[in-house]
């Protein structure tokens, strides 16, 4: 089965470049391009999903709120948010929930390639996994 990996921003160049690196990474990953469509995902296929890459900043539903939705829908699903500000005060309140993390955009590679390695090694959820291919990356 493949790890598969939600990636939700509003940005869809950032969301394509996400997708690409994690699919060369050996990761199947869905996308969704904001709160609402994230949530339709986990409804639909929260049973297959290891884990959420998750915008903090999106018009409509915000990183936070779609958060919410879905911790009710998969209370074990690791989510790892992702932003090019760093809302340390949403985090904070957010961090006690636990099963997440913040990655700062914009996304270095191997930074990403190595957190969501971490994550799904860590969470139950996610169980026994092959370690993530490295990518070549130019000097």
């Amino acid at each position: 089965m493949a790890r598969e990996i939600l990636v939700v921003d509003d940005y869809v160049t950032g969301r394509d470049v996400t997708r690409l690196i994690l699919e060369k990474a050996g990761y199947g990953v869905l996308t969704a391009e904001d709160g609402s469509v994230a949530i339709r995902q986990v409804e639909q296929h929260g049973a297959v999903l290891k884990l959420v890459l998750l915008d903090m900043l999106m018009p409509g539903l915000d990183g936070e709120q779609t958060f919410q939705v879905i911790r009710a829908l998969q209370a074990d699903l690791p989510c790892l948010f992702f932003s090019g500000f760093y809302e340390a005060e949403v985090f904070a309140r957010m961090q006690g929930l636990g099963r997440l993390d913040f990655l700062a955009k914009p996304v270095n590679v191997d930074e990403l390639i190595d957190k969501v390695a971490r994550m799904l090694a860590r969470h139950p959820r996610t169980g026994p996994t092959a370690p993530p291919r490295r990518l070549a990356t130019a000097a």
